[in-house]
């Protein structure tokens, strides 16, 4: 996820301040952008030569190349892995525009159709 929505966040966190400064008790407010801030800067795909590590806002899940079965494209251009088990895991930064970069940085052991 691009580093740049950590600007967003600074902006939710300014944001909020005057709600802060009126009660101690929206005080919780400020864990909203906390939160947000967290998912930014967590979320990604690390793709080695050995697996691919999916990281979400608080854990990450290590998937050896040897069990993946593919990639399925969901509901608005989500990829999702598929596992030989059949579990799947969401792929919480990459669209489909991604596929062909995702194929590369896999050492091209994703196979993928001529036309996309």
């Amino acid at each position: 996820m691009s580093r740049s929505a950590l600007l967003a966040v600074g902006i939710f966190v300014i944001c909020t301040i005057p709600l802060v400064s009126v009660s101690p008790w929206f005080l919780a407010v400020l864990a909203l952008p906390v939160l947000a801030g967290v998912h930014v800067w967590r979320s990604g795909v690390d793709i080695g030569a050995d697996d691919v590590t999916v990281r979400a806002a608080f854990r990450s899940v290590t998937v050896p190349w040897a069990d993946v079965a593919g990639v399925e494209v969901r509901r608005q251009g989500e990829l999702w892995l598929v596992r030989r088990n059949g579990a799947s895991l969401r792929l919480p930064t990459l669209r489909v525009r991604d596929l062909h970069r995702l194929h590369e940085a896999s050492g091209e052991r994703l196979g993928l159709p001529a036309d996309t």
